[in-house]
């Protein structure tokens, strides 16, 4: 009975140690499990958190506090050449350039006696090394991180190289517009969305005669007379789609001096902030020049109506000269003619002279007539440009000069191939008169020469018509192609005097000049050139 009695004792106590030992294993199995979460929970973290660290844009540096590197990311690797198991256990101080190393080591110890997150260098041009060696410009922030293992530094670089050199740019332009600004013969003014003038230049404090600290801060309305934002808009309501306007004023300088001024202006924002700038150039002397080109203009006016009326006097007298003046003198040489056929043999030597010399006048008056008639048409005379074959033109002149004077034998000299271009009829009177001087003055001359040639100069064709003749004495020039103005006396070579001032008007009328070489017996030369079309077509407008 007492064996059973503990036998039933023992089979509770088993039971309740089989209870115990379940108990247990359950609890030991959740235990695993949730240790297993916990396991895989920091995989999942640390797995996400290297993806963070390999997709940040900057690049990461996790080091010790004593600033031995225990990981960084591809960013790293491509900014300084490394690979990173080159780097992993080495001092962060193989990033930093030599000459900085040792001060680098003091400023990290500083940094871990107060770990706070923040920027690395302030104020300074920080540069990193590549393992080439070379520099590389970076910004650097510290911060600290916390872990289990203990505290880490996270340094965060990013290369600025290309920031860099943009902040170079921008500073040398900034150099060179300070320098233009300071430099520029136009003053320049900026004013702000309020119309106060926040900027002026040296040349700005010079044309209003302030000086720099009563301008900034004054407003625009105080030196122009519309207000630079208002004229801005005034202006833009004619262009509106124009951030660039031009507008003209009046300004005033100290004292209350006022004065013109053109006005360029532009709109632009900068921080946010919206501005105008001007560029003012005083326009007094231009403004004066254009009272005087009025002036003049309406001199000129009143001169071509002067003209006119010379015009029509003249008209008047060409009329005169025509019809009026012509009929007394056709009367004189009509009844000279008669009494030398009917009266002649009843006049003694002496008074047949007279009676040649009436004539003879009369028919120099009668020519000279037809001169000055030439001469006052060719102002009112039409042109006709067109291209001229002035060998063939110079040709004909010359087989109607030896047609005329058959005895005389003169070497001749023409140029083949020249041409030109202006008014066919007006060139060849122009020609004929020249080759007629040349052949006149040549008369008395053992050998007599005439050429007709060209030589391309600078400007152009010009033409040269030369002969060996009896020449001029060129102190005398200024008379050359004034009309009635003879260098020789009418007994030795007859003329009027007009020939040459006819070629000179028709040499003018065509946009060119005619000048003249010579000397006393030894012949002359005329040079004359003619322009284009357009000074052709302005001069003969005239």
């Amino acid at each position: 009975h007492a064996r059973r009695e503990a036998l039933n004792e023992l089979k509770v106590l088993n039971a309740s140690l089989e209870a115990r030992v379940i108990e247990r294993t359950g609890a030991l199995n959740e235990l695993n499990a949730q240790l297993r979460a916990e396991a895989e929970f920091r995989a999942d973290a640390e797995r996400q958190l290297a993806d963070l660290i390999e997709a940040a844009p900057d690049g990461l540096v996790i080091c010790s506090t004593e600033g031995v590197i225990s990981r960084v990311n591809a960013r790293i690797e491509s900014m300084f050449g490394y690979e990173r198991n080159e780097l992993m256990g080495q001092s962060v101080e193989v990033l930093v350039p030599d000459s900085f190393r040792a001060k680098h080591v003091g400023h990290r110890s500083r940094f871990m006696l107060d770990p706070v997150a923040r920027p690395m260098g302030i104020g300074l041009e920080l540069n990193g090394k590549h393992k080439s060696g070379q520099l590389i410009a970076v910004d650097i922030s510290l911060s600290v991180a916390h872990t289990t293992h203990g505290m880490f530094v996270v340094v965060a670089v990013r290369d600025i190289a290309a920031r860099r050199a943009l902040e170079s740019q921008l500073k040398s332009q900034d150099a060179l517009l300070s320098a233009m600004a300071e430099t520029a013969r136009d003053a320049m003014i900026t004013v702000d969305a309020y119309d106060v003038i926040r900027f002026v230049n040296p040349a700005a404090e010079q044309m209003f005669s302030f000086g720099q600290k009563s301008m900034l801060g004054a407003r625009s309305s105080e030196i122009f007379s519309v207000p630079l934002i208002e004229a801005f808009r005034n202006a833009q309501a004619n262009a509106p789609f124009s951030r660039n306007v031009s507008v003209a004023m009046d300004a005033k300088r100290v004292g209350g001096l006022a004065f013109p001024v053109e006005v360029s202006l532009s709109e632009y924002t900068a921080s946010g902030q919206r501005y105008h700038a001007a560029i003012v150039r005083d326009i007094s002397e231009r403004k004066a020049t254009e009272d005087r080109i009025v002036e003049l203009n309406s001199r000129l006016l009143r001169r071509n109506v002067e003209l006119r009326e010379l015009n029509s006097e003249l008209e008047a007298y060409s009329y005169t000269i025509s019809h009026d003046l012509r009929t007394p003198l056709r009367a004189i040489a009509g009844f000279s003619d008669i009494l030398s056929a009917e009266s002649a043999e009843r006049l003694d030597a002496n008074g047949r002279d007279k009676l040649e010399r009436i004539r003879n006048a009369a028919q120099r008056m009668g020519q000279l007539f037809d001169d000055v008639l030439k001469l006052t048409r060719l102002r009112r005379a039409d042109m006709h440009p067109r291209n001229i074959d002035l060998t063939a033109m110079a040709r004909e002149i010359r087989e109607e000069l030896a047609g005329m004077n058959p005895g005389r034998n003169v070497s001749w000299s023409i140029t083949p191939g020249m041409t030109a271009r202006g008014d066919r009829d007006l060139i060849r009177m122009a020609l004929a008169n020249l080759l007629e001087n040349a052949w006149k003055f040549t008369r008395d001359t053992g050998a007599p020469e005439i050429s007709v040639t060209v030589n391309m100069t600078a400007d152009g064709q010009v033409f040269t018509v030369r002969d060996n003749g009896a020449g001029f004495d060129t102190a005398y020039s200024n008379k050359l192609f004034k009309p009635f103005q003879r260098l020789h006396l009418n007994s030795a070579f007859p003329g009027t005097g007009i020939g040459l001032a006819t070629v000179q008007r028709i040499i003018q009328r065509h946009g060119g000049k005619i000048w003249a070489e010579s000397s006393v017996g030894h012949g002359a030369a005329f040079h004359f050139s003619l322009g284009d079309s357009v000074q052709q077509e302005r001069a003969g407008n005239f």
